[in-house]
């Protein structure tokens, strides 16, 4: 795709993923740090695309502003300790210190409520969790996939402080948040489909299949094996949770497939080889997802923490380590 010049200095341009910049250096300023913003955003569903970052944004800001100007806050704190702390500078420019920062910076206020305080918490989480990404690859195993482990650890961090400090403040457990849910729409009489949307806005702890539409276009936008993979797990999902004994109001507000979207892109595309063998695996798993969500919750909320991107986590991990002995499955190192 031609490029276009958009500063003189240090050889920036727009090119096909964002902002190009061909400073030896590494500098890129105020506006290559915004890309690398908008980049951590797409990370959140492995994708390095500022464009893709910025729909993203649009998509939360359509069901809710204040979410959005979470989102950032969150990434841009990330973002600016990957910086201060010295991380690769291409780590930091493809937005891998934004990510889990986007995610802690949303899901604080919807677990504890709104304040100051939960801001300066959310703030302060955002910042500690570039800060555990950047030792867990240091100094965690050879090829070890970090997810968003340093997402859901701060979180469960600050959930137990606050409630340590204020215990009769809001609990900030269990997977089912107290937000605002959708009126039923066009897609009433078709659970599944706008379960699968709803499930894609969920990534960005959305409830609202029009945010996931715009999440889907985003997705496009950044690669098309994101895209199929990405809405293939997440009806995957939504089909099996809605013939098990689930919730009609979780399916329709993507609870159940997040979960399912992140980790059959984890599986189809991101860590192994693209192939027949990895799509299969990545379905399966979206299968599986619901029923391996509730045992999580269930597990997790006796303990007073909210699920959240856990069952992700832990099943990728448990099929990664289960496949590495597979050497046609992993793509070349």
């Amino acid at each position: 795709m031609p490029t276009r010049a958009i500063s003189g200095g240090n050889g920036a341009r727009l090119g096909r993923t964002g902002l190009q910049v061909d400073d030896p250096a590494g500098r890129y300023g105020l506006t290559g740090f915004a890309d690398a913003v908008l980049r951590g955003v797409a990370q959140v569903i492995f994708l390095n695309n500022s464009y893709t970052g910025l729909l993203c944004l649009i998509g939360i800001f359509l069901h809710s502003p204040v979410q959005c100007a979470a989102a950032l806050v969150g990434t841009v704190a990330g973002t600016a300790v990957g910086l201060l702390v010295r991380a690769e500078a291409a780590d930091v420019r493809s937005g891998l210190y934004g990510y889990n920062g986007c995610l802690v910076g949303m899901a604080l206020p919807l677990f504890l409520g709104g304040g100051a305080a939960v801001w300066l918490l959310a703030v302060t989480g955002a910042g500690l969790s570039s800060l555990l990404l950047l030792a867990l690859r240091r100094h965690g195993p050879s090829g070890f996939a970090v997810l968003t482990a340093p997402f859901v650890l701060c979180s469960w961090v600050v959930i137990l402080l606050f409630r340590a400090l204020n215990p009769v403040g809001p609990a900030g457990a269990g997977s089912l948040r107290d937000v605002p849910v959708p009126a039923a729409g066009v897609l009433a009489d078709w659970t599944v489909v706008e379960g699968a949307l709803a499930g894609l806005a969920q990534v960005y702890l959305q409830p609202s299949a029009l945010s996931g539409l715009v999440i889907a276009v985003a997705l496009l936008v950044g690669s098309r094996a994101v895209f199929l993979v990405a809405c293939l797990s997440g009806l995957v999902s939504a089909a099996v949770a809605s013939v098990a004994d689930v919730p009609q109001e979780a399916i329709r507000t993507g609870l159940f497939g997040f979960n399912a979207v992140l980790a059959g892109l984890a599986l189809g595309v991101v860590y192994l080889r693209t192939g027949r063998i990895p799509l299969v695996l990545a379905t399966g798993i979206a299968a599986a997802m619901p029923l391996y969500q509730i045992l999580c919750a269930k597990v997790l909320m006796s303990a007073g923490l909210p699920t959240m991107s856990v069952p992700f986590i832990t099943a990728t991990w448990l099929a990664l380590l289960a496949l590495r002995p597979f050497e046609r499955l992993w793509p070349p190192r």
